[in-house]
């Protein structure tokens, strides 16, 4: 039931792409930001300190987005190829995920991905609370799993990459109030990357 509703949910509220973390910023670029996990922008953690240091910052940042106790879409998408079995590698047993829909990539991206390629939509309805998600974050951060977050009421994405945080705003000014709240988190690049 869960899966079905997200579909329409996704549809309804960001059907200019699919439900495929790293094409948001191309396709959101305007209400898009990026914020690093670590100082100096530095990509992976070495030791327990700067694991604390993304857990704190990553954290903060999405409950300053969210509210405690927001209902929330947690959205993992796996690519596999047609003929393998349709399941969901799932480290959080605990979350039940639900199987939510495929799209077969070939048809929306003819030159970026191989025939019979598909992205496999896995999601379930939680509420964001501080803290509650550390084991997924950790995962991200280390490039084991990929999970993104949305909120049903303001229909912010929030997704966690192994190096920081992209969101996809609702509008241009809330990512500006915020690219100036956090701009000692954010890149001096000219591509925001």
């Amino acid at each position: 039931m869960i899966g079905r509703e997200f579909e329409k949910f996704w549809n309804n509220y960001f059907n200019q792409t699919i439900p495929l973390n790293y094409l948001f910023k191309e396709v959101y670029h305007e209400r898009w930001l990026r914020i690093h996990s670590l100082p100096q922008s530095k990509r992976y953690p070495d030791n327990d300190l700067e694991m604390n240091i993304i857990l704190q910052r990553q954290n903060q940042i999405i409950s300053d987005i969210y509210n405690e106790n927001e209902e929330i879409y947690l959205v993992m998408a796996n690519i596999i190829h047609k003929k393998e079995k349709h399941e969901l590698i799932n480290f959080y047993p605990n979350l039940n995920f639900e199987r939510s829909y495929s799209i077969e990539l070939e048809k929306h991206f003819s030159n970026n991905f191989n025939k019979g390629e598909i992205l496999d939509v896995f999601v379930c309805e939680k509420k964001w609370n501080l803290n509650s998600y550390d084991e997924i974050l950790k995962d991200i951060a280390n490039d084991i799993s990929r999970v993104f977050f949305i909120s049903l009421n303001n229909k912010i994405i929030v997704s966690p990459y192994d190096g920081g945080i992209d969101i996809i705003f609702n509008f241009e000014t809330d990512k500006n109030i915020h690219k100036e709240k956090y701009k000692e988190w954010i890149s001096n690049r000219i591509d925001e990357l």
